[in-house]
């Protein structure tokens, strides 16, 4: 299998954008009224069919897929793209590491590290094994088991009594919190998530979504792979660092 070229074809651009980077979001004035697709429906395609090609194409295809961890989880609404050796804000830059091993491992797996020593951060794995590329999970739409998901964010929960809870709209919104919502750390680093107790439903309908510059990194800072769905309540409060120009990117995904 030839591996994708790291970059997003087929986007719908809101306004244009005038992003200088080493990589930028390249978009050529026939790809712009089309959608992210390879010609097939992106509602059709098997998780492995969307992992399997590049960390760019695979985010925006990933928005709107409901993920579960025992039956716990939501819609995903946010995510970022990551892209191996070719993007120096990612964990794969330098190459592999007993660290990165997961995220150089097969498409569809997680690689999960913590962030700051503090908060755990989920990936999907990308690509062919050996190129390092992954999503980060940066937000849900909590759909499944909200009390769980209440008791795991809450603060001071002492019995099974919650002495100050978090609001909905906090539960999965941020990687951290998506995390400890889900119940995920190391312990399901590498793990692959055609398995249990995971389970991966597809969208049932249309999903736009709209690109922005990641959130909380230092390099790389002016790629808009930052993809969230178009609208939507649920994604993170991000903070990303003030680039010289960035345009909003409408991409609709599911028909």
């Amino acid at each position: 299998m030839k591996p994708d070229d790291c970059q997003v074809s087929g986007i719908k651009r809101g306004r244009e954008s005038t992003v200088s980077s080493e990589r930028e979001l390249h978009v050529s004035a026939d790809q712009q009224s089309s959608t992210v697709s390879d010609g097939k429906d992106p509602v059709n395609k098997t998780l492995k069919e969307i992992t399997s090609r590049s960390a760019l194409k695979a985010a925006p295809e990933l928005l709107g897929w409901t993920l579960l961890v025992n039956g716990v989880g939501g819609r995903i609404v946010e995510v970022e793209a990551y892209c191996g050796s070719d993007d120096p804000a990612s964990h794969a830059a330098k190459g592999e590491t007993a660290r990165t091993k997961a995220m150089f491992g097969p498409p569809g797996h997680l690689y999960i590290y913590r962030s700051f020593g503090i908060h755990w951060c989920v990936n999907i794995t990308c690509q062919p094994p050996g190129l390092g590329e992954g999503v980060l999970l940066r937000a849900l739409e909590p759909t499944h088991g909200l009390d769980t998901m209440r008791q795991r964010r809450s603060r001071h929960a002492v019995d099974g009594n919650i002495s100050k809870a978090v609001s909905d709209k906090m539960l999965c919104s941020g990687p951290g919190r998506l995390a400890q919502a889900l119940g995920l750390n190391d312990s399901y680093y590498g793990r692959d998530l055609s398995e249990q107790p995971f389970q991966l439903i597809p969208p049932s309908g249309r999903v736009e979504c709209e690109t922005t510059p990641r959130v909380g990194i230092s390099q790389a800072v002016e790629r808009p792979w930052r993809f969230v769905e178009s609208g939507s309540p649920w994604v993170s409060p991000a903070r990303f660092k003030k680039c010289s120009s960035f345009g909003t990117s409408i991409i609709p995904l599911h028909n």
